[in-house]
């Protein structure tokens, strides 16, 4: 158009040029067409590279330039948008950690390598178990409702504070599986949270419990035991049982020997002898009391010999505690 000349207007028809009287027209990068779709301008950020920025899924990814993705920082999680179906945005915390919420089961695959958390890691509201192998330290929230397993875990090192253990006025329970629970060095129990000493003492309150249904009496007696001959009385025990004392008595001479043990293997703990008087008895104490145990036919035996020129009465009575009787 040459300097000073005016042209007439221009449209796609005679009309004046307005918005529903356009002039077609077609862009072009001074190479190519820019490229239309139902109406739409194609646009593509190429980066000076041909490739588009928008992919099909399921594809094999293609070398291509990006642009850096924002992402608003907030350290204290909170209600950002109230309702349901709305956008938002994507939020960190300082270090850039992504806040996410967990929903269900979380796995956690290190691929043969440690996994290695710097700081203190806070759980709170578990209702299921949580399998934990932590040298660290571990805090727990008053809400914790589930089972904190340690696994095969035999030995917690590291420990250098004191651990405290509130039950909220339940009941604590410790099971060992079938295994001992040994404490390496001294339990301190007082009457408040310093050591036990003589003016911090361990308030006991004595109770005299009734076992007279775990009480044996267990009576023998043998008539007209031949000179020199003897009787035994037996009494196998049916669980631990506890030896206090036994009476012997008779109508002369006797000797009795008290054995206790495995019925194969019994050893003496007592000898007694009685004289010639009719009616003689003698009864014999244990203190500290005998134990035996109800392995191997567990018995007590008393021998009784008739020491009298002539044959004899013997009885005996076995005094004790079974533990299997109640």
């Amino acid at each position: 158009m040459a300097d000073g000349t005016f042209p007439s207007v221009i449209s796609k028809d005679v009309d004046v040029n307005a918005t529903g009287n356009p002039i077609y027209v077609q862009l072009s990068d001074g190479t190519s067409a820019v490229g239309v779709t139902s109406g739409a301008v194609d646009v593509y950020i190429t980066g000076g590279s041909s490739a588009g920025t928008e992919y099909t899924e399921d594809v094999a990814t293609v070398t291509a330039t990006g642009v850096a993705n924002l992402v608003e920082r907030i350290d204290t999680p909170a209600t950002i948008t109230p309702v349901v179906g709305d956008w938002t945005k994507l939020y960190a915390n300082a270090n850039g950690s992504q806040w996410v919420a967990v929903d269900g089961e979380v796995s956690i695959n290190d691929g043969g390598n440690a996994i290695t958390i710097d700081g203190t890691v806070a759980v709170s509201s578990v209702g299921g178990t949580v399998a934990v192998t932590q040298s660290g330290a571990w805090t727990v929230s008053a809400t914790q409702s589930g089972v904190w397993d340690i696994g095969t875990v035999t030995t917690l090192t590291g420990i250098t504070n004191d651990v405290s253990i509130d039950d909220g006025g339940n009941s604590i329970t410790i099971d060992d599986g079938g295994n001992a629970i040994t404490v390496d060095g001294a339990v301190e129990v007082s009457k408040n949270v310093a050591g036990n000493s003589a003016i911090n003492p361990i308030y006991v309150y004595n109770v005299q419990a009734e076992n007279t249904n775990i009480q044996i009496h267990d009576y023998d007696t043998a008539s007209a035991v031949a000179s020199a001959g003897t009787s035994n009385h037996d009494y196998t025990v049916g669980g631990k049982f506890y030896l206090t004392s036994v009476i012997v008595a008779g109508s002369g001479n006797i000797k009795f020997e008290i054995q206790v043990g495995p019925l194969a293997s019994l050893s003496t703990v007592a000898t007694g002898f009685l004289n010639g008087r009719e009616g003689d008895s003698k009864q014999y104490f244990f203190d500290p009391v005998v134990q035996v145990p109800n392995t191997s036919t567990g018995t007590v035996r008393v021998i009784r010999t008739n020491r009298q020129g002539s044959a004899t009465d013997v009885y005996s009575t076995i005094i004790g505690n079974d533990i299997s009787a109640s």
